[in-house]
């Protein structure tokens, strides 16, 4: 009788360890990525040249079906959904442009996130008015000025990825903190931004290679014609 019991003890144990998997997952079980779209908060800046991060992480959200932004850990603005079957959080830093880093610390934190997988789109100034590039990293000054990336870059290193949206550069170095900060101008809106913001979050399933991010297939597809 007692060797029944055991027997029964053992099986249960082993057919536990096989069923379990299948109905329980840790939070480690599938990677995280973290899309982070850079601007200012609040509606006097939500047009400005600076805030092109923010307008497209609200394509992403609608063109993906995610949730509605919600406040999330730290100074931070969230939505969350998946895309091909992969976790992606979309974030806003409510802390100005200049400290994003503290706004992203927390939920990297939180999440395991890797560096890796982490992309931050930007305005650039570097290039032309609805031209977009994509790297990781940046090297020493990687920067380039950008007080978000910056901030960024202090915070979590510059082993993560880069989506680089062109403003281009005004004619007098001395007008760049005033330009970044004007709204877009509408027919520059309506003609190159609109219908950029459109390709690229109607192709944003392919800027993953498998279960890495990867910028070559989606910038091949994003270029300008």
């Amino acid at each position: 009788m007692l060797t029944t019991k055991r027997t029964r003890l053992v099986f249960c144990v082993f057919l536990g360890a096989i069923v379990a998997p299948f109905f329980f997952h840790s939070k480690e079980d599938k990677s995280v990525f973290l899309i982070v779209g850079l601007g200012n908060p609040g509606a006097s800046y939500k047009f400005n040249r600076h805030n092109v991060g923010f307008l497209l992480l609200e394509f992403i959200k609608e063109n993906f079906d995610f949730s509605e932004f919600r406040k999330g850990s730290g100074q931070s603005l969230i939505s969350e959904g998946e895309i091909e079957g992969k976790k992606i959080i979309l974030l806003k830093p409510q802390t100005f442009m200049n400290l994003s880093g503290g706004a992203i610390m927390p939920l990297m934190a939180f999440y395991k996130i890797k560096p890796e997988n982490v992309l931050v789109i930007h305005d650039e100034l570097e290039i032309e008015p609805g031209d977009v590039r994509m790297k990781k990293g940046g090297g020493h000054g990687g920067h380039g000025g950008h007080n978000g990336l910056r901030s960024i870059d202090s915070a979590i290193g510059r082993d993560y990825w880069r989506l680089r949206i062109g403003i281009g550069r005004p004619p007098i170095k001395e007008m760049v903190s005033s330009y970044v900060l004007h709204n877009i101008p509408v027919n520059d809106f309506e003609n190159i931004y609109l219908p950029l913001f459109h390709k690229l979050s109607d192709n944003f399933t392919k800027i993953w290679n498998n279960e890495k991010i990867d910028s070559t297939r989606f910038i091949n597809d994003v270029k300008i014609d």
